[in-house]
């Protein structure tokens, strides 16, 4: 699952057809670790009304999240993908050290992967600051490809 927030929008560019994003209703950051969670096929443990996702095939859930943070830009002005307006009442890495916590307890005798990269573009107080985040339960065979991704969605958020 492929997604990207700026500072007060979510965009989700890719998930497998197993989950459905739709609808158009705000989410707290907070609760993203909920939403990623659910999304992973784990139980979540905060009630949420947030009706965003819908899980159609339990079986087949993805292995990775895969998040690219663009802060101080209220939106990237990508029209693909589902958008959701996105209320910052928590700070980003917050979410994925949770998240990275319960894909290391439900999945103790594997080794999950919390992957952060953080970039700055420009050298004034106006700098764009992006930062990458993955969430692997494994070392999906795609690492490479996925490792790729992160390098040329990193570039195409600097344009």
């Amino acid at each position: 699952m492929l997604k990207v927030n700026g500072a007060g929008e979510l965009l989700i560019l890719h998930a497998p057809k197993s989950l459905q994003f739709e609808g158009s209703e705000p989410l707290d950051e907070s609760l993203l670790r909920e939403v990623y969670s659910g999304a992973l096929g784990f139980s979540v443990s905060k009630g949420s009304k947030w009706e965003g996702l819908k899980v159609l095939d339990p079986f087949h859930y993805p292995e990775a999240v895969v998040g690219i943070v663009v802060d101080g830009v209220p939106s990237l002005g990508i029209s693909k993908g589902s958008h959701f307006p996105l209320i910052t009442n928590q700070n980003e890495e917050a979410t994925w050290h949770a998240l990275n916590q319960r894909v290391s307890m439900r999945f103790p005798d594997q080794s999950s992967v919390l992957t952060r990269l953080d970039t700055v573009e420009g050298n004034s107080s106006a700098a764009l600051s992006i930062k990458i985040n993955v969430i692997a339960m494994k070392l999906v065979g795609g690492m490479n490809n996925l490792r790729d991704l992160l390098t040329r969605c990193s570039k195409r958020g600097t344009r």
